[in-house]
């Protein structure tokens, strides 16, 4: 995923209720605080954290060579890794949340989805070239 499809994630995830992601989320602790459902939680979330901490995934150089891309990146990882988490939670707990908690929480990842108005871009008219066509001046049509 580029770093426009990771803020986008993330603006899908912040426009969701925050009460109900909370009231799922309570579901999901049950359902993946024993055995391997909660070693799997553990792997999961100390992967995403490497992930979005990794700085040199395709590039070379220091931390201290970092360009603004590098940090843009960094930052677009960061700012999805609530949303990964969720669609890792809903996958995990599996058949202890309903289908449609579990829709809920990969919602921000449906394919087909629109980023919130603020995010699209503007469509611009290109102006016109040229001159103007003129209707004629009896109903024939153009």
């Amino acid at each position: 995923m580029t770093e426009i499809d990771l803020r986008r994630v993330r603006l899908a995830w912040e426009a969701q209720s925050q009460s109900r992601r909370a009231d799922i989320w309570r579901r999901a602790k049950a359902r993946t605080r024993s055995g391997d459902r909660n070693r799997l939680m553990q792997q999961s979330r100390s992967r995403l954290a490497a992930w979005a901490n990794d700085f040199a995934s395709g590039r070379t150089g220091t931390p201290e060579d970092a360009s603004w891309i590098d940090i843009d990146r960094l930052d677009a990882r960061a700012a999805a890794v609530p949303a990964v988490l969720d669609a890792v939670a809903a996958i995990i707990a599996g058949d202890g949340l309903e289908i449609d908690d579990r829709s809920f929480l990969s919602a921000p990842f449906a394919s087909g989805h629109r980023a919130p108005a603020a995010d699209r871009p503007l469509r611009r008219r290109r102006p016109m070239r040229g001159r103007r066509r003129r209707a004629p001046a009896d109903d024939t049509p153009v």
